[in-house]
């Protein structure tokens, strides 16, 4: 990419200047971590307001744990601009949540999402395990946990997440991510969630058009500073 979209100021600033209330923020270790394990809340001039109790956070995040923001692009320019062109290459509406994690084997395991993602990795590196779909195209209330479906044993792809790269990949198609530290930063996966991707498939490597029909492959590129 031109220019690194995210930088840790930008994280800093909104883990300070955003409550950490459910929904709009939640922490995962292997199931919802609750509210009161990590956040405090402090009395200021006229209101109380909740803030995260930094022993705790970062013992949680060292062993493993993953906070979501949800609604990224309501607080951030920066994700507003990363939704705005990835709707206006997809043609749809779309809206964003961030994963931050330090450490660990993959907080949420195998599973399947029921909407289309465009992965953009911000910060750092994960390693994505990508296994095909039991379920063709759920729907929302088509969950994995739910289905009785198990994840096949082999990855169909296997893939590093580097900064910069955009990841596309169809509801239904199981993965397992994995953060991996490296250069002692945390990785900051960004997530924009499309209602009716249409427009592109893989093909050879290549980004080619689709017309009308839902993307049938996934594919891997990186950001240009101009247009995915």
């Amino acid at each position: 990419m031109a220019e690194r979209p995210f930088a840790w100021s930008d994280i800093d600033q909104l883990l300070h200047s955003v409550e950490p209330r459910v929904p709009l923020m939640r922490m995962f270790h292997h199931g919802q971590v609750p509210e009161q394990a990590y956040t405090d809340d402090i009395v200021e001039p006229g209101r109380t307001r909740r803030v995260f109790n930094k022993a705790k956070f970062y013992e949680h995040m060292g062993r493993g744990a993953t906070l979501v923001i949800n609604w990224l692009e309501q607080h951030s320019v920066a994700a507003k601009r990363l939704c705005l062109e990835v709707g206006s290459f997809a043609d749809t509406r779309t809206s964003s949540n961030a994963y931050l994690s330090f450490a660990g084997d993959g907080t949420f395991g195998q599973h399947w999402d029921t909407h289309d993602v465009f992965v953009i990795q911000l910060i750092g590196r994960k390693r994505w395990r990508i296994y095909p779909p039991t379920f063709p195209l759920p729907l929302t209330y088509q969950t994995n946990d739910t289905s009785g479906h198990t994840c096949p044993t082999e990855p169909a792809l296997e893939v590093i997440l580097e900064e910069g790269d955009v990841f596309y990949i169809p509801r239904g198609w199981w993965h397992h991510v994995i953060p991996l530290q490296g250069r002692q930063l945390p990785p900051l996966g960004g997530v924009l969630l499309a209602d009716n991707v249409r427009l592109c498939r893989s093909d050879g490597g290549q980004i080619v058009r689709a017309g009308d029909r839902r993307p049938q492959g996934i594919f891997r590129g990186r950001l240009s500073g101009q247009r995915i």
